[in-house]
């Protein structure tokens, strides 16, 4: 195997991981689907992942960097599967990092994925924009704003101008500012590891500290809040009554809401990628 299979492998081992994990409050476990979408289409979509962050490092920190990423991803999920948005959050977090030599540890190398990020132009933004138009996700609503609105035909001259119009998501800003929650959640990893408890408590304690940006552009900011305070209480619950019940309770109240964490979600699978890589 070579080294950018390697890579490729081991960063993309968190999106197998992630889904995994049962209960979470929201989103996709190996015991439960979520708005349609199983397991197994996790199952499917990661091997699309790891396909485009293969091409991703090949590529190196370049223009057309992400283009390679998202190119192969598509050409994979075309075939494989599933409809819809699976982990492209996941895989704009990770495509950075692989395109980028592992060096100086978790914290330099997310600094210098941060740098390559910032860097890409308008062939990176154009195919990322390509890649939204094709899953489609479901929280992008309509937009009015500095860049053009995905769907309308026009594209960005810059991914800087993406992550700039979007610095107020947890994932964009990720790439924006060096990766600060990735690299909370690698250093959980590595002080906890990675058992299921451990993940399903990462999980809870992200969203408890953070809120999730995916249920406030989606169901609102008020909404936001108030699914941050109760992971909250859902913590506190946790250390009376046990992890599994406080977050069974929480994950059977958001999805009579339909709020999922997606990304708190995808910012876990990318530490557990960073994780596997330089644990």
């Amino acid at each position: 195997m070579g080294l950018c299979s390697t890579i490729a492998e081991l960063l993309g081992l968190g999106s197998i991981m992630e889904p995994l994990v049962h209960p979470k409050p929201g989103g996709v476990t190996r015991c439960r689907p979520w708005r349609g979408l199983t397991i197994f289409d996790f199952a499917r979509a990661s091997a699309a992942l790891r396909a485009g962050l293969a091409a991703a490092c090949e590529r190196g920190c370049s223009q057309g960097c992400l283009a390679a990423a998202v190119r192969a991803y598509l050409g994979v999920k075309s075939r494989l599967g599933p409809e819809g948005n699976a982990n492209l959050g996941t895989l704009l977090l990770l495509a950075p990092l692989a395109c980028t030599a592992p060096a100086g540890g978790p914290v330099g190398h997310a600094m210098a994925a941060s740098r390559c990020a910032r860097s890409l132009g308008a062939e990176d933004a154009e195919l990322y924009y390509r890649a939204l138009e094709a899953v489609g996700p479901g929280h992008l609503g309509r937009y009015e704003g500095p860049v053009p609105a995905v769907g309308s035909g026009r594209y960005p001259r810059s991914m800087i101008e993406v992550l700039l119009a979007a610095r107020w998501d947890h994932v964009h800003a990720e790439l924006l500012n060096g990766y600060p929650l990735t690299l909370e959640a690698f250093e959980w990893l590595r002080e906890r590891g990675d058992r299921e408890d451990s993940l399903a408590l990462l999980i809870l304690t992200m969203i408890a500290r953070h809120g999730d940006t995916l249920i406030g552009r989606k169901w609102g900011w008020a909404a936001a809040k108030k699914a941050m305070a109760e992971a909250r209480l859902a913590l506190r619950a946790a250390e009376r009554e046990g992890l599994n019940g406080a977050i069974g309770a929480l994950r059977r109240l958001w999805e009579e809401r339909g709020w999922n964490p997606g990304a708190v979600l995808d910012i876990v699978a990318a530490g557990l990628g960073l994780y596997y890589l330089h644990g």
